[in-house]
């Protein structure tokens, strides 16, 4: 999967459970939107994965609904590796050794 198909990928999936857990509950984006200090603009274009919340929303928005943080990537771990696996290996460069004295 491309990096711009999976980033999609992960907006969507986050965006859809924000927007699951808010009807359970029965908010409306006006509401939820208001309780987290948002635009309800701009929660609908995150809940339609258009755009990318920041972890301080993602936050606000959890503790308005009373769920921990990791529930709203519940989704995205459970159809995607986004956590590992496709990520570049890290190799250290050969660095000279400091004499020691």
């Amino acid at each position: 999967m491309k990096y711009g198909n999976r980033t999609t990928h992960v907006r969507r999936s986050i965006g859809r459970k924000i927007r699951d857990l808010r009807l359970e509950q029965g908010y409306s984006q006006s509401s939820l939107a208001t309780m987290v200090a948002i635009n309800r603009s701009y929660l609908c274009e995150v809940e339609n994965g258009r755009r990318n919340i920041s972890l301080d929303n993602l936050i606000k928005i959890s503790d308005a609904l009373d769920v921990p943080l990791p529930i709203l990537f519940e989704d995205v771990s459970s159809t995607h590796r986004v956590f590992g696996g496709d990520a570049p290996s890290i190799r250290r460069r050969n660095r000279p050794r400091k004499d020691s004295r």
